[in-house]
């Protein structure tokens, strides 16, 4: 029954949907639409970042993304415009990430981490810690 659902809900996959499909499959346990719906993202890699949804991911999720080496993109820019954008998002989109996100993980967990996504200042200082760890960098 899982594979089915699986199967229904790929049917219907779009740029705009993959990331909450593959949120999805790793919420429920769906290894099968978790890793199709993360190809899917990594093959349409500059138009999934356009939807608005990018804004949305998690630090983790977003890391998670980039240091794929299946990445689809035609130069290392489109990387950093993705990693950019997602790190000026509009406190509207934070907001609605950090409603999002609020019970993917627990409390205790949150308070371990480095740098925290929720605000505007966060996702810059994530940015910044992308570039200064090589998981997002300028090709000269």
């Amino acid at each position: 029954a899982v594979d089915l659902c699986a199967d229904f809900f790929l049917e219907g996959i779009t740029y705009s949907n993959a990331l909450t499909l593959k949120r999805m499959g790793r919420v429920y346990e769906c290894g099968g639409l978790e890793e199709e719906a993360s190809t899917f993202v990594c093959e349409n890699f500059k138009y999934v970042t356009a939807e608005k949804e990018w804004l949305y991911l998690t630090k983790d999720d977003l890391e998670e993304i980039l240091m794929k080496n299946d990445l689809v993109c035609e130069t290392e820019m489109d990387v950093v415009k993705a990693a950019y954008s997602w790190a000026t998002a509009s406190s509207q989109d934070i907001d609605k990430a950090n409603s999002l996100n609020s019970d993917s993980e627990p409390n205790d967990r949150k308070a371990l981490k480095k740098f925290d996504s929720s605000s505007a200042q966060g996702r810059l200082l994530c940015l910044t810690e992308f570039f200064r760890s090589g998981l997002v960098r300028l090709a000269y």
